[in-house]
């Protein structure tokens, strides 16, 4: 079977894009080892539900830290595209001394961000969005008008 090497236009494509990376920690001072085991052990929790879908779930600790990587492609951000950016919020939390991005792109947004990705900073388990100046907006920057 030959795989076709044309370029997809974003009308081929999937319509909810996201990915993000956090660091799991109980609180951004020191803690304990078990205090950090229990953030990490809640992060799991909520990732969970994730894992029935398509998307990427990596929920790991890497050198004695917890991390979290989420990301994929959806039809819609409805259903499981919401309940990634709700459980991005819920690690937050849980583990306050949480910190990382969540970059999300939904081209049937109404609210103005239809051609841009949309950030998701965490910090100390805090969430608050932030205007994407490296991708967005997507046509011209990393897309061609179809």
């Amino acid at each position: 079977m030959q795989l076709s090497t044309r370029p997809l236009g974003r009308k081929e494509k999937e319509l909810f894009e996201y990915h993000a990376w956090l660091t799991v920690q109980y609180s951004a001072g020191d803690e304990t080892g078990s205090q950090n085991r229990d953030a990490f052990r809640a992060a799991e929790e909520l990732c969970e539900p994730l894992r029935s879908g398509s998307g990427l779930v990596d929920v790991r600790r890497v050198n004695g830290e917890g991390q979290v990587h989420l990301g994929g492609f959806l039809n819609r951000r409805t259903g499981q595209g919401q309940e990634v950016i709700d459980t991005f919020a819920r690690i937050g939390r849980v583990a306050a001394g949480s910190y990382g991005v969540l970059y999300f792109r939904d081209d049937e947004d109404s609210t103005g961000y239809a051609n841009a990705f949309q950030v998701l900073v965490m910090r100390r388990g805090m969430v608050s969005s932030i205007r994407d100046e490296g991708l967005s907006p997507c046509i011209p920057a990393i897309e061609d008008e179809s």
